[in-house]
């Protein structure tokens, strides 16, 4: 199974700038998702041996916590 996160902050292209509300997940077919957290957009997409059934999208939702501060990601690489 791979999955991939893409992190995406207030600078986004103008068609990803509503996302769905807090607490929700917007599942895009069975492996592409987007949901919002603490004020970023997550895209997450999958391959097709984890489909993303609602239960799966829920399961994601709730496994994701914040990263711990100073770690050094792609996304904030990009804002240095």
């Amino acid at each position: 199974m791979s999955a991939t996160l893409e992190e995406l902050g207030a600078a986004r292209p103008y068609f990803q700038k509503q996302g769905p509300r807090p607490g929700f997940v917007e599942r895009l077919g069975t492996t592409n998702a987007r949901l919002s957290r603490g004020g970023l957009l997550l895209r997450v997409a999958t391959d097709l041996t984890f489909p993303l059934t609602p239960k799966n999208a829920v399961a994601l939702d709730q496994a994701l916590h914040p990263l711990p501060p100073g770690l050094k990601t792609l996304s904030t690489l990009r804002q240095q």
